[in-house]
């Protein structure tokens, strides 16, 4: 064998190894379902999109996260942080059944629907939250 083909084959192998513990921590991250819940507190169907966006980016990139439709107070899922639309979650009761819970307040949602910097600004805000936590 020569050296290139030592080399090659190193490397190859690296990334198999790679591949082989990304996928372990995605099942273990699966496994333990989410971490964070988007609330959607009005079911239309373009709110339900620009969340599951939302979401999807989040468990990508951070840690789990799943989009839920809440109609009242007793609905609200138990997780490690909760992100929804600051007056829906005042009118539906948030801040009393999880006060210990952190909530990330969105604007109305339909304000992201022609305003890219306001996606913009919400990702460098996602971005900034200590996702590495939520995790434990």
């Amino acid at each position: 064998m020569t050296t290139r083909e030592l080399v090659d084959l190193i490397q190859l192998t690296k990334q198999y190894i790679l591949q082989d513990e990304l996928s372990q921590i995605d099942q273990q991250k699966a496994e333990k379902g989410p971490a964070i819940y988007l609330l959607l507190f009005q079911e239309t169907p373009r709110h339900r999109q620009f969340l599951e966006n939302v979401a999807k980016a989040i468990t990508d990139h951070f840690a789990p996260a799943a989009v839920v439709y809440v109609k009242n107070a007793k609905e609200f899922p138990q997780g490690k942080l909760l992100i929804g639309e600051n007056k829906a979650a005042k009118v539906h009761g948030l801040t009393s059944i999880h006060p210990s819970t952190p909530f990330f307040t969105l604007a109305p949602l339909d304000s992201y629907q022609n305003d890219m910097n306001l996606k913009r600004d919400l990702w460098h805000k996602l971005k900034s939250l200590p996702f590495q936590n939520m995790l434990r």
